[in-house]
């Protein structure tokens, strides 16, 4: 099997009187890990603007293995019920706000514009795999 390209580097540290301080300097701007004996996991070293992109990563990875698992009837029930919402707060049927989305005909607007365009994406999907429709779910 090939190595990922992506992967990030690991370096297996046989001496311990490195310091930590002689690593950033080396392997400054890299990303790279170190393998450290008697460490019990792996030290990482990032450039600065690499950093909050790894630390939302495991922040999203830390609250999704948390959340219990819907099935896929809940989670139509749940975006119907997001578009709804939506719709009302807006002032337009889900369908129209996508066809006009799609159109680039909406001006920038409001930060939900981008979650309501996944979830009647999603709507949709659901109702063709699935077969699903909006009143065979609202009890769920």
């Amino acid at each position: 099997m090939g190595q990922n390209e992506n992967a990030i580097p690991i370096i297996k540290l046989q001496k311990t009187d490195v310091t930590l301080a002689e690593l950033v300097t080396r392997f400054r701007g890299q990303t790279v890990g170190f393998q450290i004996p008697r460490l019990e996991g792996i030290l990482i070293l990032l450039p600065g603007e690499d950093y909050s992109f790894v630390t939302s990563a495991i922040q999203a990875r830390k609250a999704l293995s948390t959340r219990p698992s819907k099935t896929p009837a809940e989670y139509f029930a749940e975006t119907v019920r997001v578009l709804h919402r939506l719709e009302q707060k807006h002032g337009m049927t889900s369908a129209e706000f996508y066809r006009q989305f799609q159109e680039d005909a909406l001006q920038e607007g409001p930060a939900d514009y981008w979650e309501w365009r996944v979830r009647y994406k999603s709507f949709l999907t659901m109702k063709e795999r699935f077969g699903f429709s909006e009143t065979e779910v609202a009890n769920v």
